[in-house]
């Protein structure tokens, strides 16, 4: 878990929240983006890291990190800066960014295992590619 602009920061790290529990829980178990205007109406809100941290969540918006239907993590963001409540507009950005991110991971993927796989002066499979 990445946290950051809280100051009980160190209350957080390598803490793990269980997939079935919270919006973040949500998120990864369901696969699907949220926008929540309002968390304290909504079951799916946990209240036990705003009562570790004395921090007080009040909007959030997520989005899946996916590879091939596969969720491997989500990305949530937590209260606008200026108090307001997020829109389908920032969930469409934040969605694009996240797309992309996937879509420049797979292609650093493939592009390590073919310099793993092929010898970089004659272009010839070499003995990891027959492993």
């Amino acid at each position: 878990m990445l946290v950051t602009g809280n100051n009980n920061v160190k209350e957080l790290e390598n803490r793990r929240i269980p997939v079935n529990k919270g919006i973040a829980g949500w998120i990864v178990s369901t696969g699907r983006s949220i926008i929540m205007e309002d968390v304290s109406s909504d079951d799916r809100f946990d209240p036990s890291i705003d009562e570790t941290t004395g921090f007080k969540t009040v909007s959030t918006i997520g989005v899946p990190l996916k590879t091939r239907n596969r969720v491997f993590g989500m990305i949530e963001l937590i209260n606008k800066l200026n108090g307001g409540t997020f829109s389908a507009l920032a969930l469409n950005i934040l969605t694009t960014i996240v797309e992309f991110t996937a879509i420049e991971k797979a292609y650093s993927f493939k592009a390590l295992n073919r310099f793993a796989t092929l010898d970089a002066l004659t272009g010839v499979y070499n003995r990891r590619a027959f492993c």
